[in-house]
């Protein structure tokens, strides 16, 4: 079978884009729904997702981890953000035991949310190129990276830790910014995504045309 060529299903949040003739960052052409890079940071979800699960669990006061309890006088977060935290606990789990059951062909009943967490998303890790070679795979790939990036933001994890010293290479606005544990770097006015090495190449392009 011949696959055809198309760009990764992230746009232009590839995390491993490339240039068009113009020299624009697009994203990278491959011959599955995400490129090598995105398909691997979604099995690196997978890996996260119990530890991060837990962590969100952590958050909560004890007695206050059923949706929507309401405790009275204790020290617990604000309301609208335990209910958006506990949201998200559940979230994890519907996503993976639905995508675990259309993958495996059946459900396996009678689990405690952690229990399903944890199989779950082991499983699909395990299986994921099998995931998303299905109808739903993309949209089940796009999921587990929104659920990441907003967990991880609930828990505090998810800021931008530098901004870099050169000025974007597209818009030329001093907005480029790189998040924590990323290589990549994203301009904040007209969204471009450059890697490590194309930022380095960059700054060593402006450094040498300021020199003559």
């Amino acid at each position: 079978m011949i696959h055809r060529v198309k760009p990764c299903a992230r746009g232009l949040h590839c995390v491993d884009p490339e240039r068009d003739a113009q020299g624009n960052s697009v994203p990278r052409f491959t011959q599955t729904p995400f490129c090598t890079k995105d398909t691997q940071q979604i099995s690196q979800v997978l890996t996260e997702a119990h530890g991060l699960w837990q962590q969100l669990s952590a958050a909560l006061p004890k007695g206050s981890r059923r949706l929507g309890e309401h405790v009275s006088g204790s020290k617990a977060p604000p309301i609208p953000i335990r209910l958006e935290v506990l949201t998200q606990m559940e979230l994890l789990k519907t996503l993976v035991e639905d995508h675990a059951a259309l993958v495996r062909g059946h459900t396996l009943p009678n689990r405690r949310m952690e229990v399903v967490v944890v199989q779950d998303s082991e499983y699909l890790r395990v299986h994921l190129s099998s995931l998303l070679a299905k109808q739903y795979g993309v949209v089940a790939g796009l999921s587990l990276l929104d659920w990441r990036s907003t967990a991880r933001r609930l828990l505090g994890l998810n800021r931008y830790v530098e901004k870099r010293k050169a000025p974007c290479p597209q818009c030329d606005a001093m907005a480029l910014m790189r998040k924590d544990g990323e290589e990549n770097s994203i301009c904040k006015v007209c969204g471009i995504v450059i890697t490590q090495s194309e930022y380095q190449r960059w700054v060593l392009w402006i450094t040498n045309d300021l020199d003559k």
